[in-house]
């Protein structure tokens, strides 16, 4: 007879490249290191750029060609009409790239303690065994590169 584990699968990636932590060798995730993996993936996402412009961006469906982000230095985080459309461009690489999460949704502010800096936060549900277990994320997009860093 068959069990349930409420885990969920490393992704190809983490296999592949072995990152630490306990679940590398491990085929399954559970909670703690689910939200691990999924803070990792997402910091790739958002740290690489793919050369479309914003508007090309959000038109496309996706492929290998579209992974992270269009180049967002034309847009300024004084401006919340900026704002909104890099909290877009956030949601939809993560829809077209991140397929564990679902019920996403992505606000985009100024950081306090940096002004040239925006940051964004995430939340979503991620499916756990058979459950929906819901994440927030808070990352930094630095104007200077827009690098991404976690936000305490």
């Amino acid at each position: 007879m068959s069990t349930f584990v409420r885990a969920s699968y490393v992704p190809l990636f983490e296999r592949l490249c072995g990152d630490d932590g306990p679940s590398s060798q491990a085929r399954v995730l559970e909670g703690p290191d689910l939200r691990a993996s999924l803070r990792r993936d997402l910091l790739r996402l958002l740290s690489s750029r793919n050369g479309l412009t914003i508007a090309g961006f959000l038109e496309v469906e996706g492929s290998v060609w579209h992974y992270g982000l269009p180049d967002l230095l034309g847009l300024s985080v004084q401006s919340d009409k900026d704002l909104q459309v890099m909290a877009g461009v956030v949601g939809h690489a993560i829809a077209l790239f991140e397929p564990r999460l679902s019920a996403v949704t992505v606000s985009a502010r100024r950081d306090p303690r940096r002004p040239e800096r925006a940051c964004v936060t995430v939340s979503a549900q991620a499916l756990l065994g058979r459950t929906l277990q819901r994440v927030d994320f808070d990352m930094a997009l630095d104007d200077p590169g827009l690098q991404t860093d976690a936000v305490a």
